[in-house]
């Protein structure tokens, strides 16, 4: 009995290693070999029915899932993974009542407060989202998603000050994360930081070559600027990697006509300019770029 129970620590040991290095299908059979031997331990279930979670095979997650709850009703992790099974499998509210559970049992999970916020993204319950992302990263102060969700519901809020802040933390976290830059990068441009914005939006392009919406709104940054020609060629280049983005081809439309009239515009002679005085002149209203 006793080197029966090693045998199954070990296999699940070995299963743990395998899962938590993205060895799934390893992991599966070590964690199979610990159930041979010993049935009675929920981790054991626990990380078999994630790995399978992982792999996409819902009805074996369903089922190891189900039995670590039985054999441990308190354990919240199983709680909160089964709640992501249930949201890719459609069944929101049911997804949403395991998180709850999980937050239930441990009020400290950081990820069943982040993936209960993702959920009531989904559903555009936004002020909720925010209020479970708060707790996540309350929770856990490095959670990188956490402040990344948070700032992309900050943006759909209209937060963009906001939404600045939590894409710096992120990038304090994750130097390399493009869609950061490219989330703070759009943020920028909303609040008519263009030179700002196009800085972010290079280093975004920089680590994900193709990133197409990073070209698209460095082509929108470039244009508020009046940079006519480099706006173009963004615009080209988010079309060479999605011919079919038709606000990048209205876009493109756009400005070329401006680069065309510049161009226009140069080849006319000079003309003598006589300058009223002060006086006389009237004010024109200011020029300004809608996105």
């Amino acid at each position: 009995m006793v080197k029966q129970n090693y045998l199954s620590e070990e296999n699940l040991a070995s299963g743990v290693k395998n899962y938590l290095a993205g060895d799934y299908r390893a992991a599966i059979v070590d964690l199979g070999k610990a159930i041979e031997i010993n049935a009675n331990i929920a981790e054991t279930y626990f990380y078999l029915g994630s790995a399978y979670l992982q792999l996409g095979h819902y009805n074996a997650a369903k089922f190891n899932l189900n039995k670590a709850i039985e054999i441990n009703p308190n354990y919240s992790d199983a709680y909160c993974n089964r709640g992501v099974l249930k949201e890719n499998s459609g069944e929101t509210n049911e997804a949403i009542a395991d998180y709850d559970k999980a937050i239930e049992i441990n009020p400290n999970h950081a990820k069943a407060y982040h993936n209960r916020g993702t959920t009531k993204f989904e559903l555009g319950d936004f002020e909720a989202a925010l209020a479970d992302f708060d707790n996540a990263v309350k929770t856990d102060p490095d959670f990188a998603d956490a402040y990344s969700n948070r700032a992309i519901t900050k943006t759909k809020l209209g937060d963009y000050k906001g939404t600045l802040d939590d894409y710096d933390k992120v990038i304090q976290i994750k130097q390399d994360d493009a869609e950061a830059y490219y989330g703070r990068g759009f943020a920028k441009i909303k609040l008519g930081d263009f030179e700002a914005a196009i800085a972010d939006l290079d280093r975004a392009i920089e680590i994900k070559p193709s990133y197409a919406d990073a070209y698209l709104y460095r082509g929108i940054a470039r244009y508020a600027l009046g940079d006519y020609k480099e706006a173009v060629d963004d615009y080209d280049k988010c079309l060479k990697i999605h011919p079919s983005d038709i606000t990048a081809r209205s876009y493109r439309s756009d400005a070329q006509a401006k680069l065309d009239e510049e161009e226009a515009a140069a080849e006319k002679p000079k003309l003598k300019i006589t300058i009223r005085p002060y006086s006389e002149r009237t004010l024109s209203d200011n020029y300004r770029v809608q996105f």
